[in-house]
């Protein structure tokens, strides 16, 4: 009998996936366009220089260089974490980040900066600093990751896939990123999936399966358009070929691409006061699928995802889904793990791996997705 199979996507596979994006680059105060790899969390803000980010996204920049010190060394999420963090504890006023916003406001009115959201936070000006850097957060995520094209050297997307679907019973995908390059690698072979919905039914594998191979997106999808004009507020799932560009046109009129943080808090998520709206309900519908899909899982197949410390909630719905295997007296899964061609962790992986699933879970690391679908580990393990 075929055994279930899912696979879970992190940033490392879009990264070694043979899609680029196109960013800025400064030299010698010359600014210039460049085809790169899509950066991972560690390396977003050495790809994005800091004379870009101060020209570009200055709320981001003043915000990066006054918390973290300047040119600091500092991942995307960890940016982001303290972002959401400095922004909540205004409201608890441990710390109003006043003297930095009237900062940045004098340097508005004095014209030494662009306004990039004149009419946002003009109800509530002490959060102008921390809000802009959160609207040139998403804005910045929008315009690295959604100028993606296909560099010709590998597709590792479609590779995998038609790998699996001509050798197992594979029942999905699980990924934590924001873009489309699965999408659309998908899409060129003419392949049917579907996005998880309001409406689906996540309590049932025969739901979730019916009417295509789901790509449950865990923190949302550039895709997915997040639209305020109020009263009216809602969330609509696009196809992957439309991206949304975000704009923020006031306080009560705005759209962005309906994307949560990659943080330790997940407020959209966690909040209880949040549940009946509608960003919070679309995403929880892609927890709740991954953990039904998980826990019929026989294999796993991680690339390119290195389970952040910071970032609870993802383990939780593998140890959860894990938890409901062992109860109904299934077999541990087994787990195919591909890290990067540098990594010199494997070891430290293998055992938060083990604590996870389980010290009797059959855990193989290969290095790098394009040995990976060469690899005897795969085939091995797509033929048992």
């Amino acid at each position: 009998m075929n055994k279930n199979i899912v696979v879970v996507y992190g940033s490392g596979a879009s990264y070694a996936s043979g899609y680029k994006v196109r960013i800025i680059k400064e030299k010698d105060g010359k600014y210039f366009d460049q085809a790169i790899a899509p950066p991972t969390d560690q390396k977003f803000f050495i790809e994005i220089e800091d004379e870009f980010l101060k020209e570009e996204y200055y709320a981001l920049w003043m915000f990066k260089n006054s918390f973290f010190g300047p040119n600091s060394s500092v991942g995307m999420e960890e940016v982001w974490t303290a972002l959401d963090l400095n922004h909540k504890h205004i409201t608890l006023n441990t710390y109003d980040w006043d003297k930095e916003t009237s900062e940045y406001i004098t340097l508005i009115e004095k014209k030494e900066v662009a306004d990039k959201y004149p009419r946002s936070d003009k109800d509530n000006p002490k959060f102008k600093l921390t809000g802009d850097c959160g609207r040139d957060f998403r804005r910045l995520i929008y315009n690295v990751y959604s100028r993606y094209e296909m560099s010709g050297e590998q597709d590792c997307f479609s590779r995998l896939h038609e790998a699996l679907k001509s050798s197992t019973n594979f029942i999905g995908y699980i990924t934590f990123n924001f873009d489309c390059y699965l999408e659309h690698s998908l899409n060129n072979r003419q392949f049917k999936f579907k996005y998880i919905n309001a409406n689906s039914n996540t309590k049932s594998i025969k739901s979730l399966l019916d009417g295509g191979v789901p790509i449950i997106k865990l923190h949302g999808s550039l895709s997915w358009e997040e639209k305020c004009d109020k009263p009216h507020y809602e969330i609509i799932q696009h196809a992957f070929s439309l991206q949304v560009k975000p704009e923020y046109q006031s306080d009560s009129t705005w759209f962005q691409p309906a994307i949560i943080p990659p943080t330790i808090f997940k407020q959209e998520i966690n909040d209880d006061s949040r549940r009946r709206d509608p960003l919070t309900q679309i995403i929880l519908q892609q927890w709740r699928a991954a953990i039904t899909i998980l826990q019929e899982a026989d294999i796993i197949i991680f690339v390119g995802y290195s389970f952040p410390a910071s970032d609870f909630h993802a383990k939780r719905i593998f140890q959860i889904s894990n938890m409901i295997r062992r109860k109904n007296g299934k077999q541990s899964m087994q787990i195919l793990d591909c890290i990067g061609p540098k990594n010199d962790e494997k070891e430290e992986k293998r055992k938060l791996l083990k604590s996870i699933f389980g010290c009797d879970t059959k855990i193989i690391t290969v290095r790098g997705s394009d040995k990976l679908l060469k690899s005897k580990e795969l085939q091995e393990l797509l033929s048992n």
